[in-house]
């Protein structure tokens, strides 16, 4: 897994309990959310929905778009 610099160990924490299956669609508050969490499911195959909801989310980060933020 990829070492995220600026992720404190009570966010990883957080991060992990809320996007832990992989049959829920992700929601993120952050491209560095998106990208850990990325980082976390990568292997998982193309059903998981945590990897693929978080990819969309960083190919979608630099269009402009609002993503909740």
């Amino acid at each position: 897994m990829a070492r995220h610099p600026m992720t404190t160990l009570a966010d990883a924490e957080m991060w992990r309990h809320f996007h832990r299956k992989c049959h829920d669609e992700g929601a993120f508050r952050s491209l560095e959310q998106a990208q850990f969490i990325h980082d976390v499911h990568s292997g998982h195959g193309p059903t998981c929905l945590q990897y693929l909801s978080a990819a969309a989310y960083i190919l979608g980060s630099g269009d402009g778009a609002d993503h909740g933020e």
